[in-house]
């Protein structure tokens, strides 16, 4: 609709342009994520293709000198799940894949992390199952064989030592 506008009478408006006196709603409203989004921010490109039931040894036998090949990973998550990254200040790209005790949540570099972290240096992915991380490098003990606190070498532990939170976050390659 066009509104012819006398100039003799500025900051006129006419009737139908009037704005109602009735209270605007200020609340902020919850931001929607739109379809055209998923493609910029790289959504689109995580798709899962794998089995029903991924074992922990499959998810292991990913690792190739403390790395993972990103679509290896996204051969072993299970098909037809759905993205559900949240895009965030620090890292504007990743994806987050959940089904029953298994988290795989992988992300670009991490604009918030610690100088020398491997989560700032570039993509990186964590895979949880229940309450252990798969870590790049085994957790070996610090005690001798014979000790009472001896531990087996192994790639799944909680991340809630410095080693286990810094080995938790694998980087991923692209072939």
């Amino acid at each position: 609709m066009y509104v012819h506008v006398d100039k003799s009478k500025r900051n006129v408006l006419s009737p139908s342009m009037h704005s109602s006196n009735k209270k605007q709603n200020t609340e902020p409203k919850p931001m929607q994520r739109m379809a055209g989004l998923a493609g910029l921010f790289g959504l689109e490109q995580w798709v899962p293709i794998g089995a029903p039931n991924p074992t922990r040894a499959d998810f292991q036998n990913l690792l190739h000198d403390g790395r993972i090949n990103a679509d290896q990973l996204m051969a072993v998550i299970p098909t037809g799940l759905q993205n559900t990254f949240d895009i965030g200040p620090r890292a504007q790209r990743g994806f987050r894949f959940e089904w029953g005790d298994w988290h795989v949540h992988g992300h670009e570099a991490d604009t918030g992390a610690q100088a020398g972290h491997v989560g700032g240096a570039g993509w990186v992915v964590r895979i949880r199952n229940g309450n252990q991380w798969l870590l790049s490098e085994p957790l070996v003990s610090v005690h001798p064989d014979d000790h009472v606190n001896y531990f087996a070498p192994r790639n799944w532990a909680p991340a809630n030592g410095p080693f286990a939170r810094e080995h938790s976050h694998i980087p991923l390659d692209f072939a």
